[in-house]
């Protein structure tokens, strides 16, 4: 496998760990190190292990369900740094809806250490903003100012 597929394997291992929503499949694709970053969409910078494991037990534990469609996915490797970017669609299932809320259009990029194990460094998501027309998303950011 060489560098641009062992990024892209990581990044498809950690969506499926997310739609799990297991902590412990999620621990497996995250580098065990006190400087990675991850920003989730409304939260501070965290910086460490714990820290990060700690958002990821609530976001899982607040959340029922969650399906993932990947678009405009870019892979970049330079040296023994990768990073991803992309659009991703999101569904979730949480306790405030009895049924799935759509979250179109978040943006997210990775990057990744490919020397060796291949494991999550870095995680940015931001809400994208959506097209002019009319959607479930729209309605659903609609409080939300750009």
């Amino acid at each position: 496998m060489d560098e641009r597929q062992a990024v892209t394997a990581a990044n498809e291992a950690f969506y499926r760990a997310f739609e799990t929503l297991e902590i412990e499949e999620m621990e497996k694709v995250w580098l065990r190190a006190s400087y990675i970053k991850c920003v989730h969409p409304g939260w501070p910078l965290l910086r460490g292990w714990g820290p990060i494991m700690t958002s990821w037990e609530r976001i899982f534990a607040n959340t029922f369900g969650m399906r993932f469609r990947l678009n405009d996915v870019h892979v970049e490797v330079s040296g023994s740094l990768g990073w991803v970017v992309l659009i991703e669609d999101l569904e979730a299932r949480g306790y405030e809806a009895s049924r799935a809320r759509r979250f179109s259009r978040l943006t997210s990029s990775k990057s990744v250490t490919v020397s060796g194990l291949s494991s999550i460094t870095m995680l940015h998501l931001s809400w994208h903003r959506p097209p002019r027309e009319k959607s479930s998303c729209n309605s659903a950011l609609a409080g939300l100012s750009w």
